[in-house]
């Protein structure tokens, strides 16, 4: 079984009141991982991708690796930058050429902009049920939207 599949049997047998108790998830979803040679190989995969991209990253902020990597950059910038969206490939910020700096850059511009995007919907969102939430406070996002779709018949 995938591990994206495990995690949606975890969140759905875990859930109470549409909200995921992550904890009880995490429980429920390491007994199915236990019982899967695969799926246990996956998530060891995963978590030391993680760990190591994350330590490769930040390798000179706790004291690792050479004098070299703990050498402050000029201007202030990370040590490794990942040159692909999956943060697969890192490489030593001194060690890259022009092309590679500039993939950088548009990789942040990119998440920059995507994050931007969904700030602008989350925005849209708050200030069409502002009001309704202003009326009725308790009212969850989707109790607010629903009356917001039936008073204004906005569709999805």
């Amino acid at each position: 079984m995938s591990l994206a599949d495990i995690a949606q049997k975890a969140i759905g047998a875990t859930e109470l009141n549409e909200q995921s108790i992550t904890h009880a998830a995490d429980e429920y979803a390491l007994r199915i991982v236990r019982s899967d040679d695969e799926a246990t190989d996956q998530c060891i995969r995963e978590a030391l991708s993680k760990r190591i991209k994350d330590t490769a990253t930040r390798r000179d902020r706790g004291g690792g690796g050479s004098d070299k990597d703990r050498q402050a950059l000029l201007f202030d910038l990370r040590p490794r930058h990942a040159l692909d969206t999956e943060g697969r490939v890192l490489k030593d910020t001194r060690a890259m050429i022009r092309i590679e700096f500039n993939r950088v850059r548009e990789i942040r511009r990119k998440s920059i902009a995507d994050d931007a995007a969904y700030l602008e919907q989350l925005d849209r969102a708050a200030a069409a049920l502002g009001p309704i939430w202003d009326l009725y406070p308790a009212l969850t996002f989707g109790e607010a939207e629903e009356i917001y779709r039936r008073d204004t018949g906005a569709v999805a």
